[in-house]
């Protein structure tokens, strides 16, 4: 059978029919489900489009896919931005072959971008076309929502605090916006604040909800914060808190933990009427205010200081204590004592306290301060001294003075009073001007005995700070001096115009030093002293040397009294100038200096030799005059050439006191040689003569000695060997051999010498000429003997007259 348009036709024998069909092409085309279809951004996404062939023959169809971004989005993303094709990525479909009445899910695979915010929205389109009928497209379109997978970032740098500037009663909350809210998912629709009254233990219910659509009068939004204030709170108690995001889904994490307690921080109103006055009584200021009006006044505090240029009332160097002081609420006048007074001697304006007065509430709130300034003024009591030392000795009866002296600029009253009838006070009353002074004389007017005495000096004033002083006194009397020091002795330092003292202690046990005394005369009383020494010995300087100086030595005791000298002794100063080597150009040797020969010395120059000096030759010295020289002392000063060891002149110079005796250490000569003319007048010569020739040698040149001293010679006293000498009112005594060994035509040159007990002169070789050189020769040493030892001539012409008495053998 065949259907043939509305008929049926049975075809019961085989025949050919020829059938015309015409080919019809149509299509259906239908979006997916649900519609809108959500979307995860950067998650892939498969939609199934079903189509169907509706046409009557088998047709081919191709797609083509697209995507519109809402342009209400918060994302920036573009079409580009979305990865959407038929067909998997790797596997794209271009189209598709049906059967008439076949159908197909044209899968579109997409991932959207992730940049998308949640709730974006964006229309994907896809478009078949028939080849069969390219005329026949049709499209199917789906709406895309971005939705949210995971919970927002939790809110950052949650701070609590006490709302400032309030009376209490709330807490302020401030955190920084969750990095989800604005930016990131950009999906939190609210915050919930959780509350505790102890760390971290917080009820799973959150306190608090803030609206980002309707936040409320006690929330505030910025850009990038969010203020809450919490005014069901009690001031007092500290709370907790944690604040959470919400994304209409998911709730964050927990913000950092922080906590606050309220408290009332509005400080009461300024003092008023704050007066500052001067009683005048010294050190001090009164202060006073009006009550502060405040219903939960605490109290006050007072601050001062002298100098606020660096904007503090530390009050340090102001008084005795230091600023701030506090007071009750019931205290509205205070005197502030242990000031500095303003001084007569500074100028008016000089000393200024800043005084400063502010309210304290019941929270310790601190009202604006209010300032005033004042100048203490009054007397101030300067004395001195603190204390009395005073002495009753042999020479003193104490009397000291007390001094009263007024720095303020109010008049000073005083009473002076003891607690003794030996010390006396005047005046024991009376009045110090400002800027002035006061004596007041204490006398000791007691027989007390020797011993140690203690009292009060009881001194009142009107000067606040010192109103009674007690100013202690001791009294000390010692009528009994000291004894004497023991063993004194003197020796020469040589250095010239000093001499050293030493002495054993006195026997008395209260000394407490020494008083040395000296003068060129005998004492007391004497030319110089010593300061107190404690030492047993003294360097006396600046004398004179070569002068005998007297010596004496007292104790001083603890108290200051001087005992008797000791027993005067005496001693010459020197200077020591030592020579080991030959004199070769002019010198002076000067009054009160010993000159030290050490060794065979020649005198190639002029010395000056003054009156009075010491020469002294070690043991084999000599000194050689090969210049002319003139030596000459006088009676009273004498020039001496002597032993090293001889301490009768110049005192002991080898330091050996009586070890070494001057006979043991002979030097050898005084030598005359060349065509030198040497003179000695008043000069002695001592212990010499160790060469076995003489004490004086003359060589040759010329020798004149007059009222000279030759004593001690190990030889001959003079030894004449050549040249010319002449010997006149000389002494020569103890020489070990001849008095003087002269030649025979010499002798009428020794006249007038002191030669007894010696054994006398001896006559050398020589002549007395004649011819034109004769002359008359007379020997005038009646008693002396004469050893005529060689043989002697006298020339015609000339003549020999011997004095009776004399001795010629």
């Amino acid at each position: 059978e065949i259907a043939i348009g509305d008929r049926t036709v049975r075809i019961t024998d085989y025949v050919t029919l020829r059938v015309d069909v015409e080919e019809k092409y149509d299509l259906a085309l239908l979006p997916p489900e649900p519609d809108p279809f959500k979307v995860i951004p950067g998650k892939a996404s498969v939609l199934l489009f079903p189509l169907s062939n509706f046409g009557n023959a088998r047709d081919t169809f191709t797609f083509s896919v697209s995507i519109e971004p809402d342009p209400s989005n918060k994302s920036e993303a573009q079409p580009s931005d979305w990865n959407i094709n038929v067909g998997e990525p790797n596997e794209p479909i271009e189209y598709i072959s049906l059967n008439p009445g076949d159908s197909y899910n044209v899968p579109v695979y997409l991932v959207p971008p992730e940049s998308l915010f949640v709730g974006d929205k964006a229309v994907v389109k896809l478009t078949v076309t028939s080849d069969g009928d390219p005329s026949r497209a049709v499209a199917a379109q789906l709406t895309l929502t971005a939705v949210d997978t995971k919970r927002p970032r939790p809110p950052e740098n949650l701070t609590v605090i006490d709302t400032p500037d309030d009376q209490g009663g709330s807490i302020t909350l401030r955190w920084t916006r969750s990095p989800d809210d604005g930016q990131g998912q950009n999906d939190v629709t609210c915050y919930y604040i959780y509350r505790s009254e102890s760390a971290g233990n917080y009820s799973s219910r959150h306190t608090y909800t803030i609206s980002l659509s309707q936040p409320g009068d006690n929330v505030q939004l910025t850009e990038h914060e969010v203020t809450f204030v919490d005014t069901d709170v009690i001031d007092g108690t500290e709370y907790f808190y944690v604040v959470t995001a919400f994304d209409g889904e998911f709730e964050s994490e927990p913000s950092n933990e922080s906590s606050a307690a309220p408290a009332d921080n509005i400080p009461p109103p300024k003092v008023e009427k704050l007066r500052v006055q001067d009683p005048g009584s010294g050190g001090r200021l009164i202060i006073s205010w009006n009550p502060d009006p405040a219903p939960d006044l605490a109290g006050y505090k007072l601050y001062y200081d002298t100098d606020i240029s660096d904007g503090s009332y530390d009050g340090k160097d102001a008084a005795e204590g230091e600023s701030p002081i506090e007071f009750d609420k019931d205290t509205t006048q205070i005197e502030l004592t242990g000031l500095r007074n303003l001084l007569a001697s500074e100028p008016d304006e000089s000393l200024l306290y800043h005084i400063a007065v502010t309210a304290l509430d019941m929270e310790g709130n601190e009202s604006e301060p209010s300032t005033a300034s004042g100048t203490p003024t009054g007397p101030e009591l300067e004395f001195e001294p603190d204390r009395f030392e005073l002495l009753r000795n042999i020479d003193t009866v104490p009397s000291e003075e007390l001094i009263l002296r007024n720095l303020g600029r109010r008049t000073l009253n005083f009473n002076v009073s003891s607690d003794v009838d030996w010390l006396q006070t005047e005046p024991e009353k009376g009045e110090v001007n400002p800027g002035s002074e006061l004596s007041i004389k204490l006398r000791y007017t007691g027989d007390l005995k020797d011993g140690e005495y203690n009292c009060k000096l009881i001194l009142s004033t009107d000067d606040p700070d010192n109103e009674e002083v007690e100013i202690p006194v001791r009294l000390t009397i010692d009528l009994t001096p000291p004894e004497p020091p023991q063993a004194v002795e003197v020796g020469d330092t040589l250095e010239g115009g000093s001499l050293m003292i030493s002495w054993g202690r006195s026997p008395s046990e209260d000394v407490a030093g020494y008083l040395v005394y000296w003068g060129a005369e005998k004492g007391p009383p004497y030319e110089g002293s010593s300061d107190q020494v404690s030492a047993t010995e003294f360097q006396i300087t600046g004398l004179e040397n070569g002068v005998e100086y007297h010596i004496a030595v007292s104790a001083v005791d603890a108290h200051g009294n001087q005992g008797p000298p000791s027993r005067e002794i005496t001693s010459t100063p020197h200077k020591l100038v030592s020579h080991s080597k030959d004199i070769t150009k002019p010198e002076t040797w000067r009054y009160g200096e010993i000159h030290e020969i050490k060794s065979d010395i020649c005198v190639r120059s002029r010395i000056a030799i003054e009156p009075g000096v010491v020469i002294k030759l070690k043991k084999g010295a000599s000194l050689a005059f090969v210049y002319d020289n003139s030596v000459a002392g006088t009676v009273e000063r004498p020039v001496i050439f002597t032993s090293w060891a001889d301490d009768s002149a110049g005192g002991d110079t080898n330091g050996d006191g009586n070890t070494t005796t001057p006979d043991s250490l002979h030097w050898e000569s005084i030598k005359i040689a060349g065509e030198a003319k040497l003179t000695f007048e008043h000069c002695q010569f001592k212990y010499g003569g160790g060469n076995n020739n003489g004490m004086i040698y003359l060589t040759g040149g010329t020798l004149r000695m007059q009222s000279c001293l030759i004593s001690h010679s190990l030889s001959d006293g003079v030894y004449v060997e050549s040249g010319s000498a002449s010997i006149e009112g000389c002494k020569i005594a103890d020489s070990s051999r001849y008095s003087i060994t002269i030649p025979f035509n010499q002798f009428d040159s020794v006249v007038g010498n002191d030669l007894s007990g010696e054994r006398g002169v001896r006559l050398r070789y020589g002549n007395i000429k004649g011819g034109n050189m004769a002359r008359e020769v007379v020997w005038e040493n009646p008693g002396v003997p004469i050893f005529l030892t060689e043989r002697a001539t006298i020339e015609e012409g000339s003549s020999l007259k011997i004095a009776p008495g004399t001795i010629l053998k």
